[in-house]
């Protein structure tokens, strides 16, 4: 028994099943058995709650070791800036110095000084004659020279002193340039250089040629070889009128070694200088990178994509994904690297610091922001290469489908262009099309303006767009035709007097002709079966009407055949005169009845309303059929209001329906029984009811009762003309009442209502 109960343990699922156990199993079993056999069923929801416990550490776990990757791969590229600043001195462009545009900045600003020197000694006329051999534009000469003199005034890193020798004038922005011209120890030449990154000196003689006398931060020869090239001057020169050389002049230039965070110069070495910071760094960024690669590659893809971050990157289109993470690298590769290295090396980034937050540490700023910025760009490069890894593991046409916009756009596109489509297939005749017209119309103006729009290509393009409007149109004209032909196949099969043909479920074009088909349909059956009921009841009112007439008429004859018999005994003659006299009245009775019911059905019967008390009517009634109801042995219980109860109705024609349905129970009513008459007199109408238990059972139908010359007796044993109920429902409606016949078993039961 402990084995059977140890063998249901297992085929259960959950704990309740254990209490399907029996207690007699049970008590063969030990405590510490049934505790094992709970933690077996336990053991799977404990399991997966330990495994998502776990899984949610191994995510938090991957999140914290990646970011801290990002922070060690930032934190080694700014611990290998001094070996990028030496990788950056190997390239040879890199020297601002010895670039043409330099140079060429450097005769632009002698020639501007030149200028100043000679119109402060001679005027403007003369100055201008000098420098230039013919002056085709006063304007154009001015607006050059004086050009060339404001880029030396205004660029705060260059300094200059040139001495005009005839005129022995000078002109200076750094006076301690002096020296150069007065004689130079080796002392002063030292403070020079330690105060400047670049000094040039050199002259020129009376027929303009150069002479250098100092330079340190540049290749002399390559200076003096640019400085005697004539094409150089006529390079800077922008007026028609040839330029004369700079005769009898010294000049002196220096950049210092501490610049001015703006001005030409300082723009110009920071730009070569950040491009040579760029291709130093590439080997970096490079390898950082594959690290990175591996890195992402290694980790389980699962573990990963649960991050917030990630998890958010995931539902971003790759589109926005790559061009935005390629943007940014490129433009941080280019751009924001080689700026940060260049502004960290000339302590440009610690000024800014330090002048944004005087009371922090700056060296430990400029270290954070460096770091940061770094471990950013390769959080960046990171999520890039997490995506293409997420495009393989899960599926690149599921990935596609899913993540690129391009397609996400043209699932749209196609959807509402279905959309459109089925707009215009399930067109309606029946409903207004205005609105999809004015739809078409619109969908055609912008697709033939969009072609207009591509020139040539455009006629291609409407080539394409006939053939694609030739397939629409054919197809929905073929469908036009099909649904015609559906509502062409119905109407034909109704007109050929196939009343149970199927209507189609759909008519497409023709749809709201279908609940008209339909409705079409049960109108034809209704009709035809009225017709055939009419026709049944024309032929049974002829038999009725002829058997009802017949029968007193042949009784009338025959009494009056044996009346004419002399020998007639007086006694019979007498009987015979009574049965001819009730013969007589009961043909009469027959054809009022039908002449009322022939006066109801033309329309010309009249109404008198008038207030009538329908309580004492009822009494009136009921007290003329005692009689008859006595005869038959049927007790009438009559539940009649005390007070008057007040009708606008024809006394005549309301009395012969009380009269009519009073002789119906005294006719049909079971003998021995118990017969209901109401009256309820109720706020806005008034009710009389008659209720009875029929004799014979009720095989009849409640609408066939109330039809001419339809008796409850079929069998026509009973006098009677078939016409009580119907003159009855009649005279009813005629008074504006509502006349129901209610069968429930054998219980007979007429409610006639009328509004006050």
């Amino acid at each position: 028994m402990a084995t059977n109960w140890r063998n249901k343990i297992k085929k259960t699922k959950t704990s309740e099943d254990v209490n399907d156990v029996s207690v007699q199993d049970a008590e063969v079993i030990e405590t510490d058995e049934v505790s094992e056999h709970v933690k077996q069923i336990h053991k799977p929801v404990k399991e997966k709650k330990e495994w998502n416990f776990s899984f949610k550490i191994g995510t938090f776990l991957i999140g914290m070791v990646s970011i801290l990757f990002l922070l060690f791969c930032g934190s080694e590229v700014y611990s290998n800036y001094d070996a990028v600043d030496q990788t950056k001195e190997s390239y040879s462009w890199a020297d601002y110095f010895d670039s043409w545009e330099f140079e060429q900045k450097l005769q632009r600003v002698s020639y501007g000084l030149y200028f100043d020197r000679l119109a402060t000694n001679m005027g403007y006329t003369q100055t201008l004659n000098s420098l230039f051999s013919a002056i085709n534009d006063d304007t154009t000469a001015w607006d050059m020279v004086t050009g060339f003199y404001y880029e030396a005034q205004e660029d705060p890193n260059l300094q200059y002193y040139i001495v005009h020798e005839p005129t022995n004038s000078e002109t200076y922005s750094g006076k301690q340039l002096e020296v150069l011209n007065d004689g130079i120890n080796e002392e002063e030449l030292d403070t020079l250089m330690s105060q400047y990154q670049y000094l040039v000196q050199y002259s020129y003689d009376d027929q303009g040629q150069v002479t250098m006398n100092y330079i340190w931060g540049a290749d002399k020869d390559h200076l003096l070889e640019h400085l005697n090239t004539p094409n150089l001057t006529q390079s800077i020169n922008y007026s028609s009128s040839p330029l004369a050389p700079i005769k009898d002049t010294t000049i002196t230039v220096a950049v210092p070694k501490e610049l001015a965070p703006y001005g030409f110069i300082y723009t110009d070495i920071m730009n070569s200088t950040t491009l040579a910071y760029s291709y130093a760094i590439m080997p970096y960024i490079v390898t950082f990178t594959v690290l990175i690669t591996l890195f992402v590659l290694l980790v389980p893809y699962r573990l990963v994509s649960k991050i917030a971050l990630l998890k958010a990157i995931d539902r971003i289109p790759y589109e926005f994904i790559g061009v935005g993470a390629i943007f940014s690298l490129v433009f941080f590769t280019l751009e924001i690297a080689p700026n940060l290295i260049f502004m960290t090396r000339t302590h440009d980034l610690l000024r800014i610091i330090t002048e944004v937050f005087p009371t922090w540490d700056g060296e430990f700023l400029v270290s954070l922001v460096n770091i940061g910025t770094w471990s950013v760009a390769f959080g960046i490069g990171f999520i890039l290469i997490y995506t293409i890894k997420g495009l393989f593991v899960n599926g690149i046409w599921y990935s596609l489908k899913h993540r690129l916009l391009i397609l996400i756009i043209l699932r749209w596109i196609k959807k509402w262009m279905v959309k459109g489509f089925n707009s215009f297939k399930d067109i309606r005749l029946g409903q207004p099309l205005r609105k999809k017209l004015t739809i078409a119309v619109g969908i055609n103006f912008i697709v033939v303006s969009l072609l207009c729009a591509t020139w040539f290509f455009g006629i291609i393009g409407v080539f394409f767009y006939s053939v694609f409007l030739f397939w629409f149109v054919s197809k929905m004209l073929k469908k036009f035709q099909k649904d015609y032909d559906k509502v062409r196949h119905t109407v034909s099969a109704l007109a050929d007097g196939v009343l149970d043909a199927t209507v189609a479920d759909d008519f497409g074009y023709f749809e709201d002709l279908k609940h008209d088909m339909q409705t079409l349909q049960v109108g034809f059956k209704k009709a035809v079966q009225e017709e055939v009921k009419s026709t049944r009841m024309k032929s049974e009112l002829i038999t009725n009407v002829s058997h009802d007439l017949k029968t007193p008429l042949t009784a009338i004859i025959t009494y009056v055949d044996l009346l004419k018999d002399p020998n007639l005994e007086e006694e019979k003659r007498a009987q015979y005169l009574e049965t001819l006299d009730r013969k007589t009245d009961r043909l009469k009775v027959l054809i009022e009845d039908l002449f009322e019911m022939s006066k109801v059905s033309s329309g010309t019967m009249s109404i008198n309303l008038a207030d009538v008390d329908v309580v004492s009517l009822m009494k009136q009634a009921l007290f003329e059929a005692e009689d008859k109801f006595a005869e038959r042995n049927i007790m009438v219980k009559s539940y009649l209001p005390e007070h008057k109860v007040m009708l606008q109705l024809d006394s005549e024609r309301m009395y012969r329906v009380l009269e009519n349905l009073i002789f119906n129970i005294s006719k049909y009513a079971m003998p021995m029984t118990r017969a209901y008459v109401e009256v309820q007199d109720f706020e806005d109408e008034v009710q009389i009811i008659f209720k009875n238990m029929s004799a014979e059972e009720i095989t009849f139908s409640v609408d066939e009762i109330v039809e001419r010359f339809v008796r409850g007796d079929q069998a026509r044993h009973t006098e009677g003309s078939g016409l009580g109920l119907a003159i009855a429902k009649s005279f009813v409606e005629l008074q504006g009442g509502v006349f129901e016949v209610i069968v429930d078993g054998d219980l007979f039961k007429v409610v006639i209502t009328f509004k006050k």
